[in-house]
């Protein structure tokens, strides 16, 4: 069988499955379903993530997920690698257009044993009083932070 792995905005008829993923991390469902981006294999979910624009040529990764039985097969590379070279693609409410050569930056909350694989992906970490106001304190209350050790981090593009 030939596996065939597509990355497209979801539609309603994902929902359940994407949800499915984002709870396996204990990671909730963040807004819309058309505004995230999945992987399907052979029409199955195996990824999601969603990127929003808060500001010109700055994103945010809110969420990403890999469907358990699907991890180290490179279907998280394959969606991070695309949300880098090209944010705007996986992004559903833009602030701004696509200009090759002008940097811009995605940063994100890791927890952190996701941390190795951001790096890889080309994150440095940093502080997270650099991150935009409404994620910042998005750990501070959470009862899991001492087991998720969250790290804050940044991916600079286009440059």
């Amino acid at each position: 069988m030939i596996v065939v792995a597509r990355i497209l905005f979801a539609e309603p008829q994902d929902e359940f499955e994407l949800s499915e993923i984002l709870m396996e991390y204990g990671m909730g469902f963040p807004g819309e379903i058309e505004d995230q981006v999945i992987v399907k294999e052979n029409e199955r979910v195996v990824a999601g993530a969603k990127v929003v624009e808060y500001e010109k040529r700055r994103f945010f990764l809110e969420v990403l997920g890999v469907k358990q039985d699907s991890l180290r097969q490179g279907i998280g590379r394959l969606l991070m690698t695309e949300i880098v070279r090209n944010p705007w693609e996986c992004c559903k409410n833009l602030l701004s257009q696509f200009e090759p050569q002008e940097s811009y930056h995605i940063t994100t909350v890791a927890r952190g044993y996701a941390t190795d694989f951001y790096i890889n992906m080309g994150f440095k970490a940093f502080s997270f009083l650099e991150l935009p106001e409404p994620y910042r304190e998005q750990c501070s209350e959470c009862p899991d932070k001492e087991d998720c050790k969250p790290i804050s981090m940044k991916y600079i593009g286009g440059i």
